[in-house]
């Protein structure tokens, strides 16, 4: 038995050795374990940090029997995602490799008693076989196998070992993809970047001709005007409606220096000119926003205090725009030396897990900008929403002296 188990790692290892980079690592998984354990089902999931999720990945079977389970379910097996808690995760990657009665222990609740009776019935199932894929103690994802009646035992040593073999492939290949994206992600950024700049001067450029440099325009032709000689009641007309423009180019041109650059920010303080930011937006926007200092102190160096701002405005901007909430809320509180500012709104929320997908683009580079400038000064952003259900969005920043600038954010 022994024996056999070394041959079948020994052939594993040469096939992924061997497998090309753009072969399907997870195809691969459900495969080789379909092989292995003679299961009538394989599933794999990849765990999601950012979400704490289980996330289908990967099926093998006969496909009219996924097209019955997604029958009975109501939808399809590939859209279930399993939450995942703190205690659930140390049970998973603690056992490797367990052993379940029903569908619904072997999917953590997601799938219901009955529906998962009903499955197991229909499709001769006996039991489950869990698989962590674990890489030092770090859960990478899963694998399901549903075994059927009369099926011979598979050895819990080959799939442990397989497990092993394939997390340090499956981590490898996910951290080979996951920086191919990010290059890629900044490679778009910088572009996006360069766009944004240049939309931003022609609109500064716009509102200073047309606002400003017209008002300015006039006043000088009505000075001119003044300089002829009319009459006191004229003159006195005219006074006034120079004024008017001169109160108008005034406010136009704060207007403009506050999107520039807030002086509130370096006057009063990062406290007060969150504050003045909630109400800020509230007025453009028609949306109110409450403001709560929970004793944070100013103890940000100018230069951190201008990037948090600066994020903490594009995320209010955000709910402004996009989110079609009724009322959002910044809190500012210092927690385990750390400056935590917490933005929520009761809008539409969004499909979190989506947000930093390369491929799904949903969200713009927004928070991918976000995530970078905040990585920078050692600190994080924690992004928690789902569609109709609002969003909750955290950023933490440490105190003290910011780390070099290859430090990355822990996600």
């Amino acid at each position: 038995e022994k024996n056999k188990v070394l041959a079948t790692l020994n052939e594993i290892s040469l096939e992924l050795a061997a497998m090309p980079p753009a072969a399907d690592i997870n195809d691969y998984i459900a495969k080789k374990l379909m092989s292995i354990s003679r299961a009538v089902y394989v599933g794999v999931n990849h765990y999601n940090k950012d979400t704490r999720q289980l996330e289908f990945a990967k099926a093998n079977t006969a496909s009219h029997l996924l097209n019955e389970v997604n029958r009975i379910l109501g939808r399809n097996v590939g859209s279930i995602k399993y939450d995942i808690s703190e205690a659930m995760y140390k049970e998973i990657t603690g056992e490797v490799v367990g052993y379940r009665r029903t569908l619904h222990e072997v999917s953590f609740g997601a799938i219901g008693k009955k529906a998962g009776a009903v499955i197991q019935r229909l499709f001769s199932i006996d039991h489950f076989i869990g698989m962590a894929l674990v890489v030092e103690n770090e859960l990478i994802g899963t694998a399901i196998m549903a075994i059927g009646k009369d099926t011979p035992a598979v050895s819990q040593e080959l799939l442990r070992s397989f497990s092993h073999v394939a997390s340090v492939t499956l981590r490898r290949r996910q951290a080979e993809s996951q920086l191919l994206a990010y290059q890629e992600q900044l490679r778009a950024l910088t572009l996006d970047l360069t766009l944004v700049e240049e939309r931003e001067r022609r609109r500064i450029a716009a509102e200073l001709h047309d606002q400003i440099g017209q008002n300015l325009a006039l006043c000088k032709l009505k000075v001119a005007a003044l300089e002829k000689g009319l009459s006191r009641e004229k003159v006195k007309s005219e006074l006034s409606a120079l004024r008017r423009l001169l109160e108008v180019s005034i406010q136009g041109a704060r207007s403009l220096v506050f999107d520039l650059s807030p002086p509130v920010l370096y006057e009063l303080g990062f406290q007060a000119a969150l504050e003045w930011l909630a109400e800020w937006i509230g007025e453009q926007y028609q949306i109110p926003v409450e403001f709560e200092s929970r004793g944070a102190g100013e103890f940000l160096e100018s230069d951190r205090q201008v990037i948090l701002f600066q994020v903490v405005r594009e995320l209010l901007v955000n709910v402004g725009k996009h989110s079609q909430a009724s009322r959002a809320k910044v809190i500012l509180s210092l927690a385990e030396r750390s400056l935590h500012i917490q933005v929520n709104d009761d809008g539409r929320g969004f499909d979190a897990s989506q947000i930093y997908d390369a491929k799904a683009q949903k969200g713009g580079f927004g928070f991918f900008s976000m995530r970078e400038r905040l990585n920078f000064l050692g600190g994080g952003i924690d992004i928690k929403s789902k569609p109709g259900k609002g969003t909750q969005i955290v950023l933490t920043v440490p105190q003290g002296t910011p780390p070099p600038a290859g430090k990355k954010e822990d996600a």
